[in-house]
């Protein structure tokens, strides 16, 4: 049996680590339950209570009836009601989960979400570390306080992508990279007359340079939902269809299960030619697209690049409008 251990710590594999710290937490916990209070319980079927928001609906509050029965036995002060009031919120924060997969949120909410897990679980923990203190005999020992290898395993690289990627991903969902937002409803003319699109709506934000774009780029703009952006470019001495091979390759590469389709018409009134390319597919298990609009005109090749990679309810709703964006793409 682990004996009690630093609460900071626990709290931050709990929130850190996307709930995968929790499954084998709760393995643990109920390993101790059983060997405790002689429960008829099945620890490793615990191992998937985190992931099933029905299961969270039976399993906690049986977990919290074994966490009381076990502080009466031990004549340890038992969780009174509020109890319920920690089944409740971690019945909220895996349902705020399962919604998020379907709809896109801010980022903020999902780290506001993650560290009220942390929080929920440290509470426990600190409830299951009190009881081990005051056991009669307690099959405990400072032997017990360290973390096995596949905790280490779990821990160490899922803690440091978070420290490294979330003050990143911070400083974009706070606008540190904003610099002016554009008109929706409305068409964006590029200052210098270059290139036109509409903005479908509200929330498309043009951001400094490099943001999204790894070479030189005439625009960046970031769109109204998490992973939605669009880029321009220019390029001289580079043909429509030359470019227009080239794209097709990268974004069916970039996808899985991915299918393209392109269609091609003169551009606006002008006699220029445009294309536009949509690739649809998974990221992962998310689904994504990319669209382009190329058009050919006397000054070079334009071309409006728009991504997203967002939950389903999300995707359906925003992908006519961001096939517009590239429909409608035009050089000046």
């Amino acid at each position: 049996m682990k004996a009690p251990r630093a609460w900071w710590w626990d709290f931050i594999l709990h929130a850190s680590t996307f709930g995968l710290y929790t499954m084998f937490w709760l393995v643990g916990r109920l390993r101790e339950v059983r060997r405790l209070g002689q429960h008829e319980v099945k620890p490793w079927l615990w191992f998937f209570v985190p992931l099933f928001l029905i299961a969270q609906l039976i399993a906690l509050p049986r977990l919290t009836r074994y966490l009381r029965e076990l502080e009466q036995a031990n004549r340890v002060p038992a969780w009174g009601a509020s109890r319920y009031v920690w089944i409740t919120g971690v019945i909220l924060v895996s349902a705020f989960f399962n919604v998020q997969e379907r709809i896109a949120t801010p980022l903020w909410t999902f780290v506001f979400a993650m560290l009220v897990w942390g929080a929920l679980f440290t509470i426990l923990e600190a409830r299951f570390n009190t009881l081990k203190r005051n056991l009669d005999n307690p099959p405990v020992g400072d032997a017990g306080r360290g973390y096995k290898w596949w905790e280490w395993l779990i821990a160490v690289p899922m803690v440091c992508v978070t420290f490294i990627a979330l003050p990143y991903l911070s400083l974009g969902a706070l606008g540190v990279y904003d610099i002016d937002e554009l008109a929706g409803g409305e068409v964006y003319i590029d200052a210098e007359g270059r290139f036109q699109f509409p903005v479908p709506t509200e929330g498309w934000v043009r951001v400094s340079p490099g943001t999204f774009a790894q070479d030189e780029a005439l625009l960046e703009i970031r769109g109204p939902a998490e992973d939605i952006w669009a880029i321009v470019y220019h390029y001289e001495g580079m043909s429509l269809e030359e470019l227009a091979h080239n794209r097709r390759q990268t974004l069916y590469g970039s996808l899985r299960r991915a299918g393209c389709e392109e269609f091609r018409q003169f551009s606006g009134d002008s006699l220029n030619v445009s294309t536009q390319i949509t690739c649809t597919g998974m990221d992962l298990n998310t689904p994504s697209m990319w669209t382009t609009g190329i058009v050919e005109s006397e000054h070079g090749v334009y071309e409006l690049i728009v991504h997203m990679t967002t939950p389903a309810a999300t995707y359906q709703r925003r992908k006519p409008e961001l096939l517009r964006m590239t429909e409608e793409f035009e050089a000046l």
